[in-house]
Parts: C-alpha cells; structure tokens; sequence
C-alpha cells in the first residue's frame, strides 16, 4: 500500500502545481475576485486526478503484496527486463554478420527465455547446441541442458517428445546426469507412469552427497507424484 499512497499525494502534488498558476494570476495580485470559470476549473482539476489515480489503483492495484516488494522488487525486474530489450538489437545485429556466433546465439536464448519468448529461445538454443556439437564444444552437455529446460517451458511445464529427445540425447553422451535423469523421470510422471518416475528419482538419491543441490526438487517430485497416487486411489476406491 505504501506505493499507492505515494502515488495519491503525487498525484495531489500535480493537481496543486496545475491549479497554483491560476492563483498567481495577475488580477489575484491586483484584488480582482476569483470568477466561476476557476472555481469551476479548479473543482474540476481536484475531483478528476484522485478519480484517475483511483481508477488505476482498482484495475492494476496490487494490495495484497508487501510494499518494500512493490516499492523495490517490481522495479528491479522492471529495469532488468529494460537491460535484456535493449540488448537485443546489438545481438540481433551480430548474429546478422556471423549467425554462427555461439555466444551471441547463447546470449540471445537466454534473452528471449527471460522476456517470456520461450519459443524463440528454444530456436537459438537449438543453433547454439549445433555448433557446439560441430566444436566439440567442453560445455555443449550444460547448452543442451538449456535448451531441454527451456523446451519444458515451452510447453507450460510439460516435458513433451522434444524436450525428452534432448535429454535422451545428454543421457547418451552422459548417463548420469542429474538434470536429464530428472526430467526423464518427470516424462514418466506426465505420462501415466508414476510408479516409474518414484522408482527412477528414489534411484537418484542413493547416488551422490544427500546435501547435492538438485535432491531437494527430486525429493519434492517423489512427494507430489505419492500424493497424486494416494488421491487417485481415494477416488477409485469411493466408486
């Protein structure tokens, strides 16, 4: 709220510096009266910019979050999502002079990811991750990564024939991979093999350090995919 109660008295503050010229009228000075065009002026100025201020506030309005995450967060991704357009056309303009340039290509993908255009960065992506395989890049299994992450995005979260054929492609090359065990697991899940998937990602946490970064999302996979199970068979066994 405290961003929108700045916003009134800003408003209020313009309403003041857009009146106050008429107060500074010559004849004001002089003694002349205040006509009934500036009153009238004047009550239509106060009345109309907290109306205006009021109306926005109700259709873009946003109470129920804190104010320093309004006030500050907003503004930053605001301002990152300014940096990341203003980017693009210097990218844009590289890849038209050399569109095998693998870190303009990266670059430009994790743009597009990060404004929302996953389908376009699944595009640059793809071009990034067949150069590198032509390089025999160090780093092409992490590209392929990106790209299989950003097609699951693609499809709101679904690990679809696209996405597994590029984390089949990194278990090739890789058979222990964590980030492609998981959404191979995942696939499993989203296609009616749940039981698979638990035994897939239980399989996962018997390897490594149990502190390893991705065990917590394998552990919360294991959690939601057992209450999806128990919900079904509730249901089952009601009928």
């Amino acid at each position: 709220m405290t961003l929108y109660a700045l916003c009134g008295f800003l408003c209020l503050v313009t309403a003041l510096k857009i009146v106050a010229p008429l107060l500074d009228r010559g004849r004001f000075r002089h003694g002349a009266g205040v006509t009934g065009a500036d009153r009238r002026l004047a009550a239509v100025l106060f009345c109309l910019v907290p109306v205006f201020a009021l109306s926005l506030y109700l259709s873009l309005g946003r109470p129920e979050l804190p104010s320093r995450f309004a006030l500050f967060h907003d503004v930053t991704a605001l301002m990152d999502r300014q940096d990341d357009l203003l980017a693009e056309e210097p990218l844009r303009v590289l890849l038209e002079e050399n569109p095998e340039d693998l870190g303009a290509l990266l670059q430009m993908a994790g743009l597009n990811a990060r404004l929302g255009r996953d389908a376009r960065a699944v595009v640059f992506y793809e071009h990034a991750v067949r150069i590198a395989a032509a390089q025999d890049n160090i780093l092409l299994e992490q590209y392929m990564q990106s790209l299989g992450r950003t097609q699951v995005d693609a499809a709101h979260g679904t690990v679809d024939a696209a996405a597994m054929r590029t984390f089949d492609a990194i278990l090739k090359r890789r058979p222990e991979d964590p980030i492609a065990l998981y959404y191979a697991a995942l696939f499993k899940a989203q296609h009616g093999d749940e039981q698979g998937a638990i035994a897939d990602w239980t399989k996962m946490l018997s390897t490594g350090t149990p502190l390893v970064y991705w065990k917590w999302n394998v552990r919360a996979a294991i959690a939601a995919a057992r209450a999806h199970l128990s919900k079904a068979k509730n249901n089952q066994d009601k009928k």
